[in-house]
């Protein structure tokens, strides 16, 4: 199982230039994610609620338009 976050607020993207990060953030239908929405996603996968799924790419991305 593979967990795929999009565009987070973590401070690493404030190497990007704003106007990329600007266009990133609206590619995402629910903008720039936080740290706790990849780690409520985690701790849902390791919990025994999540045993009958394996074997697939969970993008947690707020619905990345490509």
């Amino acid at each position: 199982m593979v967990l795929a976050p999009g565009l987070l607020d973590t401070g690493l993207g404030e190497a990007l230039d704003e106007k990329i990060r600007e266009e990133k953030a609206q590619r995402s239908m629910l903008g720039i994610g936080s740290v706790d929405d990849i780690a409520a996603t985690a701790v849902f996968l390791a919990g025994s609620d999540a045993d009958y799924i394996n074997a697939v790419l969970i993008r947690v991305d707020g619905g990345l338009v490509y």
